[in-house]
């Protein structure tokens, strides 16, 4: 039998009507082809995952982890939601804020911490996690960089990225200033195109506008 479920106040109401609890309306119409399955220590909880992460990362801040970074909509869990344990470090207590740490109510295991829009998954979990196939070697979920390194407990001898902070932030290393650099660069790129997509919608929008204008003149 699970655990006693403690008393978590849920300050997200919708949570269980979206990803990764339930599927986005583009899934629930074109399908959830999952690509990994994964579940919790005991098997209570379990999930699966349609694409590939965007990122992998070794995060030193407390607890020590390898994690996964995923769009929360490549995410579903199946089975074991009601018996989900959820703990906000800001607030130092259970309860339902994002961000915060999801574990299984039965094992404890946890599952990921769930951010407002992306989930930093354990890989752990995942099945068939660095054995003979698309896993081997961890595959796409190797870790590419190591973020809050300030804060390890040992010092880690690889030659991965380090930062101080999040990926990109207060490089440690060379690998880290170059990786950095990088960062800043598809960062730009991105607010590029979202603000070229601005303003094509704005000009598609006044376009309208004209055209209803010279209807009505007409």
């Amino acid at each position: 039998m699970p655990a006693e479920k403690p008393s978590q106040p849920d300050a997200h109401d919708e949570r269980t009507s979206r990803p990764p609890y339930a599927l986005s309306d583009e899934k629930k119409k074109n399908g959830f082809n999952a690509k990994y399955t994964g579940k919790c220590y005991c098997g209570n909880v379990t999930f699966e995952i349609d694409s590939d992460p965007t990122d992998a990362t070794y995060c030193h801040c407390a607890p020590y982890q390898w994690a996964a970074i995923l769009h929360k909509d490549a995410l579903h869990i199946k089975t074991g939601y009601d018996d989900l344990h959820f703990y906000s470090a800001q607030h130092k207590k259970m309860e339902y804020v994002l961000p915060c740490k999801v574990s299984c109510g039965q094992c404890q295991s946890i599952i990921m911490d769930e951010g407002r829009n992306m989930a930093l998954l354990m890989p752990t979990l995942i099945d068939g996690m660095g054995e003979a196939g698309p896993l081997k070697d961890n595959g796409p979920f190797r870790a590419t960089h190591h973020m809050f390194y300030k804060t390890c407990v040992e010092p880690v001898h690889d030659e991965l990225p380090k930062f101080g902070g999040k990926k990109g932030e207060d490089p440690l290393d060379e690998a880290a200033e170059k990786m950095a650099k990088d960062v800043e660069k598809k960062n730009k790129e991105k607010e590029e195109k979202k603000n070229k997509e601005k303003e094509e919608e704005e000009r598609d929008t006044k376009r309208q506008k004209t055209g209803d204008e010279n209807k009505e003149e007409k």
